[in-house]
This record gives structure tokens, sequence and C-alpha cells, in this order.
């Protein structure tokens, strides 16, 4: 294991992560396997980062199901069950620093944020 990849720094980066871009994990979740990766999923609730390596973030994933019920003449969206699924998501080149570790990590945060402001402006307009 490389230097760059120690406990603290793995757990800063998963910190940091965690606390401020939660919704750039959950589009890179769907970025990379889709808004339904298997059938049973239905719609991504977290994403928690919950180690970093060579092989790229590795993520907590807990999905719920919704089914819509009918109660009083009016239709009502209630939670009925939870799935977690652990998904990895490459880099796109393995770093050789922790510079490198840094900047693969901050660009595919900027290419999720980007993503999910545009799918949000398509439904606006």
């Amino acid at each position: 294991m490389d230097d760059f990849y120690d406990d603290e720094i793995v757990s800063k980066i998963m910190n940091n992560l965690n606390t401020n871009y939660s919704t750039e994990l959950a589009e890179l979740v769907d970025m990379t396997f889709g808004p339904k990766p298997e059938v049973e999923l239905q719609r991504l609730t977290t994403a928690e980062v919950i180690d970093v390596g060579s092989f790229g973030l590795r993520l907590l994933c807990n999905y719920h199901r919704w089914e819509t019920t009918e109660k009083n003449d009016r239709m009502f969206h209630e939670h009925t069950d939870a799935i977690t699924r652990i998904f990895t998501i490459p880099f796109f080149i393995e770093p050789n620093s922790k510079e490198e570790l840094l900047s693969i990590i901050d660009q595919m945060m900027n290419e999720a944020k980007t993503s999910y402001l545009k799918v949000e402006l398509n439904h606006i307009f």
C-alpha cells in the first residue's frame, strides 16, 4: 500500500467527502451505475465513502423502496424497506502521490456537481 493511503489521510478524505459532498457522492453513484443499478433498488437516499485506496472510492449506498398507497382519497408514498449496497467507483487513473489522489477526487466531485446541476436545471426548464 502506498504511503499516501495511510489511515490518517484516508480518514480525513472520507470525513471531508461525507461531510461536504453528500449530493455529489450520490450523483457519482448515479453517473457510474445509473439511477437503478439493480431492479429492486428504487431510490438512492445516502451514499457514504467507507474506504479510499488504489481501487478508487468505496461507497456504502442506502436505497429505499417506496410504494404508493391510498388513504382517505389521497395518495401517499410510504417507505417500505431499505436496501444497502457497497459500490466501488474506480479512479480514471491510479494516483502516484497524495497530490494526484486529491486532484483526482476533486475532479470526480466537480464532474458530479456539474452533472447534478444539469439534471436539476433540466427539471426547471
